[in-house]
């Protein structure tokens, strides 16, 4: 080839230089390859855990605020004085107007458990009576709030999937569940289908607000209860944490 031949028509001394610059491009081409993989290796592992990070940290955030709401809800309703009003309410379930009233203070203490909270009802799981606060205008068809199958298998304290709020003016809320009933002359958080179920109405966007771009909450069935359900891998929570997953 007239390429190898004007090589070879060459001096040596110009030979060794073209040999030397290529074995040289060739070494800093070795270190380039070298480095840029090292550097992506290093980057990407750098994100995912930075990622890692930024949800556990979301996560405990979440877990600290719905901790902190479920210690305001036993102050508030683990009381002898609720204990009355239980037995009171069970007994007239036919006079709703008294039990609205009887439960304004226990529903406004509720809704200003925190920041995220917009609002608070007890929804009667037998009659589907929503009480709530005088100052919040009810939408009829969502007065309810839980399903009836919700209502039938709340597990203890139960955070749900997010849905329209019953509340005008409130967008999206998810719900936080306490279902209610009497042991021994007092009132338990119960398990099942209990009498009455005091809904916590969480802000969907300030719970969105407390969480990494690209994350999903998820329940221990990986129900979506906030963020993008098409992401995946499902995170399982920590032990001890009220929040099963942040993505």
């Amino acid at each position: 080839a007239p390429a190898m031949t004007a090589f070879r028509d060459q001096p040596i001394i110009m030979k060794a230089r073209l040999m030397t610059v290529a074995l040289l491009l060739a070494f800093i081409a070795a270190i380039l390859i070298t480095f840029g993989t090292y550097w992506y290796l290093g980057s990407r592992r750098s994100i995912i855990d930075d990622a890692d990070t930024r949800a556990e940290a979301a996560a405990a955030e979440i877990d600290g605020t719905l901790r902190s709401i479920t210690e305001d809800f036993v102050s508030t309703f683990g009381t002898d004085a609720f204990a009355l009003e239980f037995s009171d309410i069970m007994e007239r379930r036919e006079d709703t107007t008294r039990i609205r009233v009887m439960l304004q203070d226990e529903l406004m203490r509720l809704a200003s458990a925190d920041p995220i909270v917009l609002s608070a009802l007890i929804v009667d799981a037998d009659t589907k009576e929503a009480y709530t606060l005088f100052r919040d205008m009810i939408i009829p068809s969502r007065a309810q709030t839980l399903w009836d199958v919700e209502l039938a298998g709340l597990d203890g304290v139960s955070v749900l999937p997010p849905r329209p709020s019953p509340i005008r003016g409130q967008g999206t809320i998810i719900p936080m569940a306490f279902p209610l009933d009497s042991y021994a002359g007092g009132v338990i958080i119960a398990k099942g289908k209990a009498p009455l179920v005091a809904v916590v109405l969480l802000s969907e966007e300030a719970i969105r607000d407390m969480m990494p771009e690209e994350s999903m909450i998820t329940d221990s069935g990986r129900t979506v209860i906030a963020g993008d359900s098409s992401l995946f891998p499902y995170i399982p929570k920590k032990a001890g944490s009220s929040v099963d997953g942040v993505i």
